[in-house]
């Protein structure tokens, strides 16, 4: 696990020896842009990192695949949790970098129309309508530095999150395989954020 955060004047980094190191963008650097088709509640959605950030702090998280154990936790986890994310003023979307499987997690998708479709089933199944999920492309994932070595060429990502501030700073970082704490960790970050900031 690779754990980092900025509050208003402090920078912390906790590891954990038992989970793999993952390499991350650091704090203060600048987010980048994503633009992305996805699905919320069932529907169509398009992302644009831009626009979610101008509304308030953006929780940005990456999952490896859409129906696979962990990744259907966390979805679960984080939309329980999206009122207190709403409350404060947050967005929270989640991305997966091309990799989804079937409902029988026997197949990835094998084009982008397929991967849109298990998007749609996903973000009513599993993100319980709550929040947006959508497909980044091997260039986004490389930009956010959460390419799985599991997966050569950057088609599939780790599990990290990233907390990005309104102007498109990056404020915390959490990377861990276990889905867990990435709900809690978030909105941590967020709540400090916006204390600092004079907000919630």
């Amino acid at each position: 696990m690779k754990r980092v955060f900025a509050g208003a004047a402090v920078c912390a980094i906790t590891a954990a020896l038992a989970s793999p190191a993952f390499a991350v963008l650091e704090i203060g650097a600048a987010a980048p842009e994503v633009v992305a088709e996805g699905a919320l509640a069932g529907e169509a959605y398009h992302f644009d990192l831009a626009e979610a950030r101008a509304e308030g702090p953006v929780v940005l998280y990456f999952f490896p695949a859409a129906f696979t154990p962990g990744c259907n936790i966390e979805a679960g986890l984080f939309s329980q949790a999206i009122a207190d994310f709403e409350a404060q003023g947050a967005t929270v979307v989640g991305v997966t970098g091309g990799a989804a499987m079937d409902d029988s997690m026997s197949a990835f998708a094998s084009s982008e129309d397929e991967m849109q479709e298990r998007l749609l089933a996903f973000s009513s199944e599993h993100c319980q309508d709550a929040f947006a999920v959508a497909g980044v492309d091997a260039k986004t994932i490389t930009a956010y530095d959460v390419a799985s070595a599991r997966a050569p060429g950057g088609a599939m990502s780790n599990r990290t999150s990233y907390v990005i501030s309104p102007e498109g700073e990056v404020l915390f970082v959490h990377s861990d395989n276990s889905p867990e704490a990435h709900i809690s960790s978030t909105l941590e970050a967020v709540k400090t954020y916006n204390a600092a900031h004079g907000g919630e």
